[in-house]
């Protein structure tokens, strides 16, 4: 006995996640703006194109490479474990 699955039952999918993502795209914003300290009124004055840039640059991730190379967290050091607990 064979289960067919329907060919565009997984495009139909992946288009369904990415509306959810657009739907909650503007939340999404405004939660990463409150990351950067930024008023309402400093985030209006951004385009999304240059607030996605700019929040790339915030969180280190300056560029498109930076983005697809370093998808994985570095291990902490010690210096970063004396930082989080007020050692320094």
């Amino acid at each position: 006995m064979a289960f067919f699955v329907e060919k565009n039952l997984e495009e139909n999918q992946r288009q369904n996640k990415n509306r959810e993502t657009d739907d909650k795209l503007h939340l999404i914003i405004i939660a990463m703006s409150k990351k950067m300290n930024m008023s309402f009124e400093e985030l209006n004055q951004f385009r999304v194109k240059d607030f996605l840039e700019t929040f790339n640059i915030f969180t280190g991730k300056s560029s498109q490479n930076d983005l697809k190379e370093n998808n994985k967290p570095r291990k902490a050091t010690q210096a970063d474990i004396d930082i989080m607990m007020g050692r320094r």
